[in-house]
């Protein structure tokens, strides 16, 4: 879903990259868990006939033990997927201009096959699946800690804190731009009115 997610953005699919990422953070928390709880029966339930099913209380035991053990990196994906599903994952009207263009006059159309393509927005969803992914490796890093399941490379440490250095970079970069400056100080004065 990840590598959806980025093919997604970059053929300016808006919508469908925001649905991939959804998914990475689902299955990134679920991972996180497996990476300490590798049981099998602590993931997926038999139903009446035998066949497995994944559980509600089961997926609720591990996002609970993620909260429990690792709270900054479940709140940090936890506040990546709110911002998700309140902005780009469930169909709304701002999302559907996207995909559209109308002249004021009415005179023309535009309804291409791609969403409207914006390239502050593109490198923007471009940095939150870099930002997701690094926030998904700290989370794993920190759990295989005491388990030791997976083998990290062993020069996994400076490679990770580069890539935390360049993503906060990409970050600085885009809310220093005009257009990010210009949003934020209109959304103060209306809050202060």
């Amino acid at each position: 879903h990840h590598t959806l997610a980025l093919l997604s953005t970059i053929r300016r699919h808006q919508i469908q990259s925001a649905m991939n990422l959804r998914q990475v953070i689902e299955g990134g928390v679920l991972a996180a868990y497996a990476i300490a709880n590798p049981e099998l029966e602590k993931f997926v339930a038999p139903d009446q006939d035998g066949f497995l099913n994944s559980s509600q209380p089961l997926t609720r035991k591990a996002h609970r033990w993620v909260d429990d053990n690792f709270e900054a990196g479940s709140q940090s994906l936890k506040a990546k997927k709110d911002l998700i599903n309140a902005s780009t994952a469930h169909a709304n009207l701002i999302n559907s201009s996207n995909t559209f263009e109308v002249a004021s006059d009415v005179s023309w159309v535009n309804a291409p096959f791609f969403d409207i393509e914006d390239t502050y927005f593109v490198k923007t969803d471009l940095w939150r699946i870099a930002d997701i992914a690094v926030t998904l490796l700290d989370l794993f890093f920190g759990v295989n800690q005491d388990s030791h399941s997976i083998k990290f490379v062993d020069d996994f440490v400076p490679r990770f804190e580069e890539l935390v250095s360049a993503t906060q970079a990409i970050h600085a970069e885009m809310t220093s731009s005009e257009r990010y400056k210009k949003a934020t100080q209109l959304v103060a004065d209306r809050r202060s009115q």
